[in-house]
């Protein structure tokens, strides 16, 4: 491995613990994975990233672990047939098989449903809601004012609402 690639690996490192502070809001029963999964794709794409700075390079990586998550909810998901009702309940975690799949399929249907968003309003909600940041802490990380982060949000809620059940969406709001 040549020296930038030593120092590619060293910054992406030192993000792994924000990350998963970030994958625990979002998939607390895989957080490592996704954050280890995260790490590699960013190791694999970084030609693609076109930024300048340390913050920039920490927003691009936890896009990516945004995704993953969401991506790895809808794998464990897929495992669960509809016939049997089967659900892997190794993580002990999980009270019931009852109560780990209820939660798997709301997990789901939010992915399914933060799918429909734009990707600005996705982001918005993620950092606002998932991630529990402020406003203007938000709006910071997206470039933009408190009142689009807003506009944002609201959109983003009206359109959530037509596509999740109420129980689902307080999914959100946990």
């Amino acid at each position: 491995m040549d020296q930038n690639g030593i120092e590619l690996r060293n910054a992406l490192e030192s993000f792994r613990p924000q990350l998963i502070k970030v994958a625990t809001k979002i998939y607390e029963y895989a957080a490592e994975d996704c954050v280890q999964d995260a790490l590699i794709e960013a190791h694999k794409k970084f030609d693609d990233f076109r930024g300048n700075t340390a913050n920039q390079l920490f927003c691009w990586v936890r896009k990516i672990l945004m995704n993953e998550c969401l991506q790895q909810i809808r794998t464990k998901s897929a495992r669960v047939t509809n016939e049997s009702r089967e659900i892997d309940v190794a993580d002990p975690q999980f009270e019931t098989p009852s109560v780990a799949f209820r939660r798997e399929e709301e997990l789901s249907r939010l992915a399914n449903a933060l799918d429909s968003l734009t990707e600005r309003e996705r982001d918005a909600v993620t950092y606002r809601y998932l991630l529990e940041m402020k406003i203007r802490d938000t709006a910071a990380i997206m470039g933009t004012t408190e009142q689009a982060v807003n506009g944002l949000v609201k959109r983003a809620f009206v359109k959530l609402r037509g596509n999740l059940p109420i129980a689902d969406f307080s999914v959100l709001l946990r």
